[in-house]
């Protein structure tokens, strides 16, 4: 039981996450890069990035490069 309520607190523990993960959320089949989320979510550059790279870690979200582009996109595995 402890590990899940600490899993809980590091998901739920910035309001920049909340905002990434509702984004996500709203939108599990879509895919999304940096700039685009910081245009959508009213959010600093540095702070989304920070974010998207703990999720990545905790694979909630994976990332893949569109030429330039880094997106990120729902971790299909987790769904399962």
């Amino acid at each position: 039981m402890g590990n899940s309520n600490q899993m809980l607190k590091s998901l739920f523990m910035s309001e920049t996450r909340i905002s990434v993960l509702a984004h996500f959320s709203l939108y599990p089949g879509e895919t999304f890069y940096l700039r685009q989320l910081e245009k959508l979510l009213h959010k600093p550059v540095g702070q989304l990035r920070h974010e998207l790279i703990n999720l990545e870690k905790i694979q909630l979200l994976h990332s893949f490069r569109d030429g330039n582009l880094k997106k990120y996109s729902v971790n299909g595995t987790v769904a399962k």
